[in-house]
C-alpha cells in the first residue's frame, strides 16, 4: 500500500492497450498495461457513418474496432435482418466494403 499514497492516477490509450500511469510523490512514473476488448464483433457487419464495414480490425480500423465509433465519432450501428432484406430488394448484396464479407443471420 506505500507504492500508492501520494499518488496521481493518469490514463492513455494507445493502440491495442491502455496505459495507466501511476506518478508517486518522488516523481517515480510506474506504467501498467491492460489489453484492451473489442467492441465490435468481428462476423457482423456495420454502418459506420455512410459506409459498410465487418468489425474485423483490418477493415474497421483500430478507432472502430476498440471503441465503437469512428474517427469522426459517428456510432457504429450493427446491420439487422430487415437491412439485409432491403439490399435484397433492391438488388444488391449487403457486405464489407474491404473484405467483401457477406452479412449472414
Amino acid at each position: 500500500m506505500s507504492l500508492l499514497r501520494n499518488t496521481v492516477a493518469v490514463s492513455a490509450c494507445y493502440g491495442l492497450a491502455s496505459t495507466r500511469f501511476l506518478v508517486q510523490g518522488n516523481g517515480t512514473i510506474l506504467a501498467i498495461r491492460s489489453a484492451m476488448k473489442p467492441k465490435l464483433s468481428e462476423d457482423k457487419l456495420y454502418l459506420m457513418h455512410d459506409r459498410i464495414l465487418c468489425g474485423k480490425l483490418r477493415c474497421c480500423g483500430n478507432t472502430a474496432h476498440f471503441t465503437g465509433k469512428t474517427i469522426g465519432g459517428a456510432r457504429c450501428v450493427v446491420l439487422k435482418q430487415r437491412d439485409a432484406d432491403e439490399f435484397a430488394q433492391a438488388g444488391e448484396a449487403l457486405e464489407c466494403e474491404s473484405c467483401k464479407q457477406q452479412w449472414k443471420a
